[in-house]
């Protein structure tokens, strides 16, 4: 009983961390600092006056507000947008912006995709089928992790076990993907932290359903 429950809540950590930034694309620098709260503005009204131009073109002073001051306080940033600010970075990607990268390979055709291949491949760049193969791999993750979510709920262990090995294997296929043919590759840094335990909670997955598969026919 207690592996049932341990299994769902390792399906619905793993949907909730799509959510999670996976991927640095462009080499950013990491979390941002949360801005520094702004300082108070003190403007001093006491030289302030005021023109009036008469009927006769003559000009007179009129002061206005002597020794007062006006005290102007910008609107600081609230502390929930900081924290949020603070984890998410705008060149971080999570699951479901990778996967929605495939939805430029619907806007041209199928000859003109396979000419840039043809282009590339004559330079040795393999980028544009990496990122094709990517996109696409993790549009398979997302559907199947909702679709683990699901099936943990109901009695049909067995399909989360194989589905979460389908998971484990299209993981390695988009790392590889980012490894080996991804000219914005740059250093590990820019494979964030979701993508790590996203890893691990899928390999929790594997283990747990297979130990209920296990002990349910024991």
């Amino acid at each position: 009983m207690k592996s049932i429950r341990t299994l769902r809540l390792l399906s619905l950590l793993g949907f909730l961390l799509l959510m999670a930034p996976f991927y640095d694309q462009c080499n950013g620098h990491g979390m941002k600092k949360a801005e520094a709260p702004t300082k108070e503005l003190m403007v001093d009204t006491t030289a302030i006056e005021s023109l009036t131009v008469k009927n006769n073109n003559s000009i007179e002073r009129n002061p206005i507000a002597k020794d007062s001051i006006v005290d102007l306080k910008t609107i600081e940033t609230p502390l929930y947008v900081k924290a949020y600010e603070f984890i998410d970075v705008e060149s971080n990607q999570n699951a479901f912006e990778l996967a929605n990268m495939s939805s430029i390979y619907f806007e041209g055709s199928f000859a003109e995709f396979k000419e840039e291949l043809s282009k590339d491949f004559k330079k040795h760049k393999y980028d544009g089928l990496s990122l094709f193969i990517r996109s696409f791999s993790f549009v398979f993750i997302m559907f199947i992790t909702f679709s683990i979510l699901i099936l943990s709920f109901t009695k049909r262990i067995k399909w989360v076990y194989k589905l979460s090995i389908a998971n484990l294997s299209l993981i390695l296929i988009t790392l590889i993907c980012i490894l080996f043919f991804d000219d914005l590759f740059e250093t590990y840094k820019q494979i964030k932290w979701g993508y790590y335990a996203f890893t691990l909670v899928q390999l929790g997955i594997f283990y747990t359903s297979k130990y209920q598969i296990t002990s349910s026919k024991s």
